[in-house]
């Protein structure tokens, strides 16, 4: 016997309406969900865009961009000159005499027309310079330049700007930064400009340098003073903490964050100081017109918001924990050649050294905060500010030296944290950034059980480029992830 429903009866009436309610919203989120992994999967592109094949096993690989083409160098084993290719977009490889440089330390390649000016150090009885070679981008011939021009004390970064390259330098006991304007491969300009305190005063403060208009990294955010490039300014933060290593703190040390802006167009100086009450570790980050400080209290993390013109704290927001169950760092980084994800922090900190925050803004006013640990192998951190010997060379900066793209041994663990300084934050793994997909990327590959000899990374403000060697006697593979 056939059994009739009768779906408009009373019950099902009043049912209905929820029913409807609940499918309608159930469509709304999977319409919502599916338009955001689209556009996640829309907003990345991926490829492969060369191979090198040196004729050799190759070592010290460095790199840099070079107006649009990916400047490669290497030593190569049985080789006394270095070798270097120059990668155009469409992945066409061509091959640089840069013999006449021999082993010294590239600092930046720089093209002006039909030429490419690469600027180098070089040591002459005791005393570092910056030298340059021209190479025809027409003949790949080069020559170099009867040119040198004595370094005044101590690198601190370099940057390129239009045809120009520009470095930031300091001496010893002189209250004063000093930028120099390279052009054609000679001294174009320099600037001057004052401060309340002695730069790189003490041998154990790591100094970093870093454009704000590419991607932070990790290794630039770690400074105990960070030298930032934002467009026509200079940041110089330092900051001046608790410190558990030194025995001399009183009541009366204080405890605070110096924040110097340069201003290129003006050659002006200005300096404010935002004090901490309480004996706790921290460090800070610019963004926009505001100072940034994560701070280690008693309560946890907690991000401070002061406002440069007028000095004072404007909005405070403690960081909570995710709520995801195991989670308690997004990313972990180990020694430049792992990359882990969902892992707890604190197994993989060998040696704890300290904790690094990161600022970046979305398009709705929106905060984003990347907080995270670093230690390992402290010795070898590029972070010491010194001369520059020629032997044993001691990098101050990340973006100094053709060589920004190694990682080298420094490893770190971070999460992210989403929202508004005035609403709260929340710990999130949903970040529109190039960075996530990269490191995404790379779990993946040691997931695989992929073993890599090599791997560096070239940072632009729309996309990265991958830099990796999977053995040792292997090609060198260049990837690039762009935001489409």
């Amino acid at each position: 016997m056939a059994v009739k429903f009768n779906w408009l009866d009373n019950s099902t009436i009043v049912f209905l309406p929820i029913v409807i309610l609940i499918h309608h919203l159930v469509q709304k989120f999977f319409i919502a969900f599916s338009i955001s992994v689209l556009s996640s999967i829309a907003t990345y592109s991926q490829d492969l865009v060369a191979t090198v094949t040196p004729a050799g096993t190759p070592s010290n690989i460095q790199g840099m961009m070079i107006g649009v083409d990916v400047f490669l160098s290497m030593n190569v084993q049985g080789s006394q000159a270095p070798f270097a290719v120059m990668i155009n977009p469409d992945g066409e490889q061509r091959t640089l005499d840069l013999s006449a440089i021999g082993a010294n330390p590239l600092v930046a390649g720089v093209k002006s027309g039909d030429s490419t000016f690469f600027y180098f150090l070089k040591q002459v009885n005791k005393v570092t310079g910056i030298a340059s070679m021209v190479l025809d981008n027409q003949t790949d011939k080069s020559h170099v330049l009867p040119y040198h021009f004595d370094v005044p004390g101590e690198i601190y970064g370099s940057y390129i700007e239009g045809q120009d390259m520009f470095m930031l330098c300091g001496v010893k006991n002189e209250y004063k930064l000093r930028l120099l304007q390279f052009r054609a491969g000679k001294l174009f300009d320099k600037s001057e400009f004052p401060l309340t305190f002695n730069l790189g005063k003490s041998k154990t403060q790591r100094i970093t340098f870093f454009d704000m208009a590419n991607p932070v990294t990790p290794s630039q955010a770690v400074g105990h003073v960070k030298i930032c490039k934002d467009g026509r300014t200079i940041w110089i933060l330092v900051d001046e903490p608790k410190n558990d290593r030194d025995v001399t703190q009183t009541e009366k040390t204080l405890f605070r964050t110096t924040a110097v802006k340069l201003n290129l167009d003006t050659k002006q100086t200005t300096v404010k100081s935002f004090y901490e009450s309480e004996p706790v570790a921290f460090t800070s980050h610019p963004l926009g017109n505001d100072v940034y400080r994560l701070v280690l209290s008693a309560n946890g993390f907690r991000v401070d918001q002061f406002n440069f013109n007028t000095a004072k704290k404007v909005n405070s927001v403690i960081l909570e924990h995710g709520t995801e169950p195991g989670r308690d760092s997004t990313y972990a980084r180990l020694g430049g050649l792992k990359t882990e994800k969902n892992v707890k922090r604190v197994p993989l900190i060998k040696r704890y050294m300290g904790s690094f925050l990161i600022v970046d803004s979305l398009s709705n006013g929106e905060r984003v905060f990347t907080i995270g640990d670093y230690g390992d192998n402290y010795s070898s951190l590029p972070f010491v500010a010194a001369p520059f010997p020629i032997v044993g060379l001691i990098l101050t900066s990340s973006s100094l030296i053709v060589g920004e793209l190694v990682e080298g041994r420094l490893s770190t663990s971070y999460s992210y944290y989403r929202g508004w300084m005035n609403k709260g934050v929340h710990a999130t793994y949903q970040v529109p950034f190039l960075r996530k997909v990269v490191d995404d990327y790379d779990y993946n590959q040691l997931k695989r059980k992929v073993r890599l000899e090599y791997r560096g990374y070239i940072n632009l403000p729309t996309a990265t480029f991958e830099i990796t060697q999977q053995g040792r006697l292997s090609a060198i593979e260049i990837r690039k992830f762009q935001l489409r």
